[in-house]
């Protein structure tokens, strides 16, 4: 039941760049971020965790923590991440068109006595997606 107390109330790309790199590769390079609730009078330090976010079947995040400070109801933390496609495998890359991802996430939350962990498939989108995938017709 305390578990419940503090929840991921919001999960976005804060910042996301796709990149063509030569002729076959796309480099993906961003921010995660999670935004976090509890319920409670008394602020508590909090340790955000993402054991692994899945994004076109590789990993962009694996086993990285961040702790932010004491929280009294809502806070953002971000994780940063890259990671690089091969062109031909088609990575979904929806996400630059204005479109939601569908990401797989390993993650947790955890303060003194509280913690919550979610393992699912989520839909979350960017706010201002910068992407290039196309070769450049100056070369």
């Amino acid at each position: 039941m305390t578990g419940r107390r503090l929840t991921v109330v919001n999960r976005e790309f804060g910042k996301f760049n796709a990149e063509l790199e030569g002729t076959d590769q796309i480099k993906v390079t961003g921010e995660y971020n999670l935004r976090i609730r509890r319920r409670g009078l008394i602020p508590i330090p909090v340790t955000a965790t993402v054991n692994e976010l899945e994004f076109g079947g590789k990993t962009l995040i694996k086993e990285q923590s961040v702790s932010n400070g004491l929280l009294r109801r809502v806070t953002g933390v971000s994780f940063t991440f890259e990671q690089t496609y091969s062109r031909s495998a088609q990575p979904p890359l929806n996400i630059c068109d204005g479109l939601e991802a569908t990401v797989k996430i390993d993650e947790e939350v955890s303060g003194v006595v509280l913690s919550n962990g979610y393992t699912e498939e989520v839909k979350i989108d960017a706010s201002s997606p910068e992407c290039n995938l196309f070769p450049n017709s100056d070369q």
